[in-house]
């Protein structure tokens, strides 16, 4: 059972076990009005509610019927801006796995199993929500009021190369992407399933090595 509240002296405040709490709405107008920059802002920069899946064409993964059987043999992640730490590498490789796992199983056409090496090179990213807080502490608050509506949160640019030995050719492509991000679908994530899209459309487009 929540605790009993009841009204004290002139002060206009509650007091629940021995604390007082204001009522007068000052603190919220605050946080409302404060609130309201980043609120106009994060709802103009629109919102992420999916991950695309990469589409696999048959010149990489075979003309018969699917799925695609593709075996991700190597993920080597680096920064542009320098060094990258050991989570983040394991996190972009489990995603990057995910991402072309979930394209096989989903494509149309297939054949023998091909052999993938990917690299992807980190570039810019932004953090809205990190950016809106460093400057108002308070601005915190209309990130949380957003966050289930899908608002983006950040934005990642990244480059991919990939190596596809299929049916005894190799293929190479690459691929950029620079894409926002939700809660619903990181940044991240998108930009990795579109740059690995675009760098296997790529690779078919430029023919066996």
């Amino acid at each position: 059972m929540s605790p009993r509240l009841h009204r004290v002296s002139e002060t206009g405040s509650l007091v629940a076990r021995g604390w007082e709490v204001p009522h007068d709405g000052h603190m919220l107008r605050s946080v409302a009005r404060r609130s309201l920059p980043v609120l106009v802002a994060a709802l103009s920069a629109g919102c992420a509610f999916r991950t695309p899946t990469p589409e696999l064409p048959e010149e990489l993964v075979g003309s018969r019927h699917g799925p695609a059987q593709l075996d991700v043999t190597e993920v080597a992640v680096t920064d542009s801006a320098g060094d990258v730490d050991s989570e983040t590498q394991a996190a972009v490789r489990t995603q990057t796995v995910k991402i072309l796992e979930d394209a096989a199983r989903k494509s149309t056409t297939g054949g023998a199993p091909s052999l993938v090496r990917v690299s992807v090179v980190l570039d810019e990213h932004h953090d809205y929500a990190a950016s809106a807080v460093a400057t108002d502490g308070l601005a915190v608050f209309a990130w949380f009021l957003l966050a289930p509506a899908g608002v983006t949160f950040d934005r990642q640019s990244l480059w991919v190369e990939v190596e596809v030995d299929s049916a005894g050719r190799r293929f190479v492509g690459r691929g950029h992407a620079d894409r926002e991000g939700s809660i619903y679908a990181p940044a991240r994530k998108r930009a990795l399933a579109v740059a690995l899209s675009r760098a296997l459309a790529d690779a078919a487009r430029e023919g066996a090595m």
